[in-house]
């Protein structure tokens, strides 16, 4: 895996923490043993959002850089790194 800056690990763990809450809200509210298919949809929603990001498919004017406003430090890195690359082995897909 791809070596990862602090903001790039701080964005991952939120979105994990994110995902964690999505799923198990859901379940709270609609019982059942779907478990897995909501980590698989909120995996690929968060998947495509970064894919968006960095430039897939192409946005007008992208791929998009977030810039840390205080610091200047670029969400993607530099040289920059596909943030959706990150996402395997730290978003749950089961």
């Amino acid at each position: 895996m791809t070596s990862m800056t602090r903001a790039q690990a701080a964005l991952y763990a939120r979105l994990a923490e994110l995902q964690e809450e999505c799923v198990q809200t859901c379940l709270c509210r609609h019982g059942g043993a779907a478990e897995e298919p909501l980590y698989e949809v909120t995996y690929e929603m968060t998947v495509g959002i970064l894919e968006l990001l960095d430039g897939y498919p192409a946005l007008e004017g992208g791929p998009w850089e977030l810039v840390h406003p205080a610091t200047g430090e670029f969400l993607r890195g530099r040289p920059p790194v596909q943030l959706n690359d990150l996402a395997e082995g730290i978003l749950r897909t089961e």
